[in-house]
């Protein structure tokens, strides 16, 4: 007998693990679960075709900016979460505009060999990350502080 299919109890091949999501590929699942991972690869799709458009991703950025500030405003609230909101983005600016590599401790490498390239800017956080972390924290902000309005007109 052979000891390779002694341990796959009698079916031969590996069982697939529970978390793999193999069973979701040949159709099994519950609709929720396919819906999810169809808007999934939708938006996937929707961000992969908008990497080489940074102006109008920016605009898009700034246009919710805008609307989550009018609603600060009108509201007359969440000044908190703003704040904590402005210090992250302050972060990230932060993190987008400074060097991946500190050149005060390492130095400045010139290329030694004639496959090295000299790379002399190499940012710590990548522009599309930048905007990515900006475009879903605005409105998870928004969803946050308008499920505390509604715990605080549900308790009055």
């Amino acid at each position: 007998m052979d000891s390779a299919a002694g341990l796959g109890g009698g079916g031969g091949g590996v069982a697939p693990s529970p978390w793999s999501g193999e069973d979701l590929i040949g159709g099994g699942g519950s609709p929720f679960v396919k819906w999810r991972s169809e808007q999934a690869r939708k938006f996937q799709i929707f961000l992969d075709r908008s990497t080489p458009h940074t102006i109008p991703r920016w605009l898009a950025s700034l246009a919710v900016a805008l609307i989550y500030c009018m609603r600060v405003f009108f509201l007359q609230g969440f000044y908190i979460v703003t704040y904590g909101l402005g210090i992250y983005l302050l972060n990230l600016l932060i993190g987008f505009l400074s060097p991946q590599v500190d050149m005060e401790t390492e130095g400045p490498s010139l290329p030694s060999k004639g496959s090295d390239e000299f790379k002399p800017f190499i940012r710590r956080l990548p522009e599309f990350k930048f905007w990515y972390v900006d475009l879903n924290l605005v409105p998870f902000l928004s969803r946050i502080s308008s499920s505390i309005l509604e715990g605080l007109v549900i308790t009055k």
